[in-house]
């Protein structure tokens, strides 16, 4: 990863969010540590390339960095906290994904069985990057600094780490959840309408509305899922 990590630096000129040439792929650079403070972790893939990085969500903590990275099926608010490396440096990137992109890949693969030790939260995963992974994000950034290459090779490579993050034994669980679970996609949805619609008056008989639902089915099924 520290071939990654100088890649992605060469690429990334400022602290904070940068946009590359891929509008789904943007890296992000600290020279400074994160206090505790809120974010909304769109769908996605997310990598550590320096340090690490934790995420509180309710009563859970979950934690990435240079050999692990987090996989998001819905857009989640965290606490994140951000830890720096005696390089004082803290980066990485995000890939945005589509809830149809899992559900593609995950109806080709052939799971083996397993017997799950833990209990597997609906949306999110922390999940080990291995040389595929590595060797992936490495032709991907690539991508990300040729236009030709951004527009043609993109989406496979894409697709080739979907496909090797689906290979984890706690994935089958995660993608039966959101191959299985009807209350997704309109979540998904919905989601995206709060954001969008974040400076209204913003009430549960809006949202249910919006679900073509009563209120107390609505609020039943969004307490449960989040």
């Amino acid at each position: 990863m520290k071939k990654i990590n100088e890649k992605l630096l060469a690429i990334h000129e400022y602290d904070w969010i940068q946009n590359t040439l891929i509008p789904w792929i943007f890296t992000f650079k600290n020279t400074a540590s994160e206090k505790a403070e809120p974010l909304l972790y769109d769908t996605s893939m997310v990598f550590i390339t320096s340090w690490s990085k934790k995420l509180y969500l309710n009563d859970r903590i979950y934690s990435y960095w240079k050999w692990k990275f987090m996989f998001i099926s819905i857009p989640t608010p965290f606490i994140c906290e951000a830890t720096l490396g005696k390089d004082n440096l803290f980066a990485g990137l995000t890939i945005l994904i589509d809830r149809e992109d899992i559900i593609d890949i995950a109806r080709e693969i052939k799971f083996n069985k397993h017997n799950y030790s833990k209990e597997i939260d609906l949306w999110v995963l922390s999940l080990d990057i291995n040389t595929k992974i590595e060797n992936a994000l490495w032709r991907l950034l690539d991508c990300c600094m040729n236009e030709d290459e951004a527009k043609v090779l993109w989406p496979m490579i894409k697709k080739e780490i979907l496909f090797y993050a689906l290979q984890e034994p706690w994935a089958q669980e995660f993608c039966n959840n959101i191959i299985n679970n009807s209350f997704i996609n309109p979540l998904n949805s919905l989601i995206t309408e709060i954001n969008n619609n974040y400076h209204k008056d913003i009430t549960v008989e809006w949202l249910a509305k919006d679900m073509n639902m009563s209120w107390a089915t609505f609020y039943r099924h969004f307490k449960a899922f989040t």
